[in-house]
C-alpha cells in the first residue's frame, strides 16, 4: 500500500543525483506531443558524468491532459518530471527511498 510519508519526490531525487554525480547530467526529450488528443511522451536520460557516451539510466513517461487539477494546465511539465523520476528510479534513486 502506498504511504505518502515514505515518498521521496522527484525534486529531492534530482538533488541527490547531483550530490552523487557532481559532473552528471539529466537530459529530457519530448518524444511525442499530440496537442489535439492531449497526449505527450517524454524520455529522460541520466549521465553519471557529462563525458559519458551513453546514459546510465533512461526513463519514459506518458502524460495526458485533464479537464481539471494540475494536469489541466501543467500536463507537459508533470510528464517531463515523471520521466525524470522513472529514470532516477532505474538508476537506483527510488521514490520509496525516503
Amino acid at each position: 500500500m502506498f504511504n505518502l510519508s515514505n515518498y521521496e519526490d522527484v525534486d529531492t531525487r534530482i538533488h541527490k543525483f547531483y550530490e552523487m554525480f557532481e559532473d552528471g547530467a539529466i537530459i529530457t526529450e519530448l518524444v511525442s506531443n499530440d496537442e489535439e488528443k492531449g497526449i505527450v511522451v517524454f524520455k529522460a536520460s541520466a549521465y553519471r558524468t557529462y563525458v559519458d557516451a551513453n546514459p546510465s539510466a533512461v526513463g519514459y513517461a506518458r502524460g495526458a491532459r485533464k479537464d481539471r487539477g494540475v494536469d489541466a494546465a501543467f500536463w507537459l511539465e508533470n510528464c517531463e518530471s515523471s520521466s525524470i523520476g522513472r529514470c532516477l528510479a532505474n538508476l537506483g534513486l527510488s521514490a520509496k527511498g525516503k
